[in-house]
């Protein structure tokens, strides 16, 4: 005779290995419709595998189940969805890097910096000294347009790994934004003498000479990464002509080399406003107007865009859209990640 004990006993292992086959099945599904890019089947996958997450003696895992579906409705852009299920993971495994570090990048593409500051603080109370994070925090008062914060985290990261990569470039960028170009040259250079062939650093510092107006120095780079980083060639191409054939102003050479940054990146939102506004030099209203545009689809963030929109409805005498636009443009940081031309205009055409 089977005693009760041992008939539930039985009946129990069926149960959980039932379970782990249904959470298996559901994962390769999703795994498949990610490779896919198939983001809401993988949604509708790993919720079915969550259903499940009792059969798991791991709460490790359970977070990493609500992080994964976390990822793919940040594909999605369902901010707040995602961020949900980075909280969900983290109130079953306070420690899991992994659902701070995918919160960072959910503020990050909404434009929720201060979120990041706060996340990141969290995440180094963890650990003091997890670059990753001091990474972000720079990175979030880059955005924010708080240079001197910034530099102190670069500063941080550097004071424990005096040779990372990543600190140093993101130490260029605040000192071009600074406007100090003599010293972003030299934390480019310093990158370089690390590793010579560094595109990254190659492109940053031509860009740097050319606002000394040192023009060859500036080619020489970007002509040099191109070849080093093929990939790359489409943004030395937008760089040279932003930053030399257009400050010299030669709106046809600037095009020429718009046109095949294009040509290799249709999608690269800049590329489309520059050469909106060298049309707008030259006279040419309806190219300019539909470059523009262009560019505002891709990137509707992109302030120059908005900047260069608003010169062409002043062309047009279209004074109020115009201001609009002007507004748009300081609204997404014109006036202080460039210069004070968004508000001259302004004070010079809108009441």
């Amino acid at each position: 005779m089977i005693k009760l004990g041992t008939v539930l006993l039985i009946l129990c292992f069926p149960l959980l290995f039932n379970g782990q086959n249904d959470i298996d099945f559901h994962l390769n599904k999703a795994q498949k419709a990610i490779d896919e890019e198939k983001y809401t089947d993988a949604i509708q996958h790993i919720s079915k595998a969550l259903e499940y997450k009792k059969t798991l003696n791991s709460s490790y895992k359970i977070a990493n189940l609500y992080v994964n579906r976390g990822v793919c409705r940040h594909k999605l852009k369902n901010y707040a969805e995602a961020e949900a299920d980075m909280d969900m993971a983290l109130k079953i495994s306070p420690e899991f890097l992994k659902a701070f570090e995918n919160k960072n990048k959910i503020f990050f593409d909404s434009r929720q910096f201060d979120k990041i500051i706060v996340n990141s603080n969290k995440a180094l109370e963890l650990n003091p000294r997890d670059t990753k994070f001091l990474d972000w925090m720079s990175q979030a008062y880059i955005e924010k347009h708080e240079y001197d914060n910034a530099l102190l985290f670069t500063d941080s990261i550097l004071n424990i790994s005096p040779d990372d990569i990543s600190a140093l470039r993101l130490k260029g960028v605040i000192y071009h934004r600074q406007k100090k170009y003599d010293e972003a040259i030299k934390t480019e250079s310093l990158i370089l003498s690390n590793k010579p062939n560094d595109p990254g650093a190659l492109l940053n510092r031509s860009i740097n000479y050319a606002e000394l107006k040192e023009y060859q120095k500036a080619e020489d780079d970007n002509n040099f990464a191109a070849k080093v980083d093929t990939s790359l060639q489409y943004v030395a191409y937008n760089n040279t002509a932003y930053f030399i054939k257009i400050s010299t102003k030669d709106y046809k050479g600037a095009i020429e080399l718009f046109d095949k940054c294009i040509a290799l990146k249709p999608d690269f939102a800049y590329a489309y406003s520059n050469r909106g506004f060298c049309k707008l030099q030259l006279g040419d209203l309806s190219g300019a107007n539909k470059d523009i545009l262009k560019s505002l689809e891709l990137d509707p963030n992109n302030s120059y865009a908005y900047k260069n929109l608003a010169l062409l409805r002043l062309k047009q005498n279209k004074t109020s859209e115009a201001c609009a636009n002007l507004k748009k443009a300081n609204d997404r940081g014109y006036s202080i990640e460039y210069d004070e031309e968004v508000n001259e205009l302004i004070k010079a055409n809108c009441k």
